[in-house]
């Protein structure tokens, strides 16, 4: 049976044992994460890959006792509720239980391997009231004990402040979409052949009413936390759509492209919402490009080949962000159905005085080539570069240079200049 992710079973689990637990009783709710697991897929094949993660998570099943069971709440990561915690030390010894069995040397093709894990965990009721508190908590913990040295971070109440602060800002985002506080600017990409508008990135903001600019670094992972960003990807599909819909490109809809998560990736129901908001602003699959980073794919092979093969079977496009920062591995898009590679702007920043980079480039323009897939320059800034990506043939560019990123109501203007009189 394949292992599939239980992200909201795992939510239902919390907020059942928190309505479980004795009067005056703690809990816990802990994560645990394999790290460098890309390089099993890589060496062994994805199969291999799969069949270890099987094991991991009958390693953890069989460790933990009723009611305790694991959960996998992510491609690489696992989770389980402790019910009753009186002793925090206690509780870290269970940890490095569960951790030494995940660390267990296992034969994968003949090769004894021993994986590397680390461990996160929020304590009830010092770091949460809530499932979406607690799974918050947890999740920052696990961010925290990738520095440690012993792999393993409790929440602690001294941190109560930080995550209070937390915590406020993901109520806040909540309304943030019911009070029409989030925007889309739009930065244009160019045809690096004859500087023609060859479509627009869909880049997110949120104008808080007090804070002011709140930076996407900031509250997209909040949002993945508290489970809000199906919604608030909902809203950009829907948004992205509208407000391009009078947009012409060459006879056709202006294209935009627009980030996804790995929660809405994996989501059952994202396909359908795709096709609810193409079908409603009466525009085409083909004028919807879907961007996502390498890790987001290589996180569930199956499921992302499954989805966006299915999306892309209709017209829909699909770029890889950010490529050079992840896994860096054209071999993993051999088998999946990828259009364009973004190449990350910390290659482009000094492409033309580093021959390093500029070579680093040109292979990965002449592999997507082969492969078929457009080359997507990303943090264009300064006519060098420029024009060196054009001599080594990479199909697309943006950034600075072309265009900072534009509200929806200054696109038309955009329209009225060539992107070749707005360069030089």
């Amino acid at each position: 049976m394949a292992l599939t992710l239980q992200r909201e079973e795992f939510r239902l689990a919390i907020s059942q044992a928190l309505g479980e637990r004795p009067g005056d009783g703690g809990m816990a709710v802990v994560l645990v994460k394999l790290r460098a697991f890309h390089a099993i897929n890589t060496r062994f094949g994805y199969d291999a890959g799969d069949a270890t993660l099987g094991g991991v998570f009958d390693a953890l099943a069989e460790l933990l006792r009723e009611p305790i069971r694991p959960y996998r709440v992510a491609g690489t990561c696992f989770g389980f509720i402790v019910p009753t915690v009186k002793y925090p030390a206690l509780l870290r010894i269970g940890i490095e239980r569960a951790l030494e069995a995940v660390r267990e040397p296992r034969t994968i093709a003949d090769d004894c391997i021993s994986l590397e894990a680390i461990a996160g965990a929020a304590l009830y009721p010092d770091d949460g009231d809530s499932p979406d508190e607690l799974w918050l908590a947890a999740e920052s913990a696990l961010q925290a004990a990738a520095g440690d040295e012993t792999g393993i971070v409790l929440h602690a109440a001294s941190d109560h402040h930080r995550r209070h602060e937390r915590w406020q800002l993901v109520s806040q985002l909540k309304r943030a979409r019911e009070e029409d506080q989030f925007r889309l600017h739009y930065q244009p990409q160019i045809n690096l052949q004859d500087f023609a508008t060859s479509g627009f990135e869909a880049l997110l903001r949120w104008q808080h009413p007090q804070q002011g600019f709140v930076p996407p670094d900031v509250f997209i992972p909040l949002a993945e936390s508290s489970g809000l960003i199906n919604e608030i990807t909902d809203w950009v599909v829907h948004t992205a759509l509208r407000q391009t819909s009078g947009l012409s490109l060459m006879g056709g809809r202006a294209r935009v492209s627009i980030n996804v998560s790995p929660i809405t990736l994996f989501d059952p129901g994202f396909p359908y919402a795709i096709e609810s908001a193409v079908s409603l602003w009466g525009g085409s699959h083909s004028q919807l490009a879907l961007e996502v980073t390498e890790g987001t794919l290589v996180e569930d092979i199956a499921v992302s080949k499954r989805v966006l093969g299915a999306l892309r079977d209709k017209g829909v496009r699909v770029a890889i962000d950010d490529f050079g920062t992840g896994y860096s591995s054209l071999a993993y898009f051999r088998q999946l159905p990828v259009d364009e590679l973004k190449i990350d702007k910390s290659f482009i920043t000094n492409l033309a005085d580093s021959e390093v980079d500029r070579k680093l480039v040109e292979t990965i323009v002449e592999m997507g080539h082969k492969l078929g897939m457009q080359i997507v320059a990303e943090g264009v800034e300064d006519e060098r570069s420029l024009n060196v990506l054009r001599d080594i043939g990479c199909d697309v560019a943006q950034g600075f240079l072309i265009s900072p990123a534009l509200p929806s109501e200054d696109l038309t203007a955009w329209f009225g200049e060539t992107a070749s009189r707005k360069i030089h």
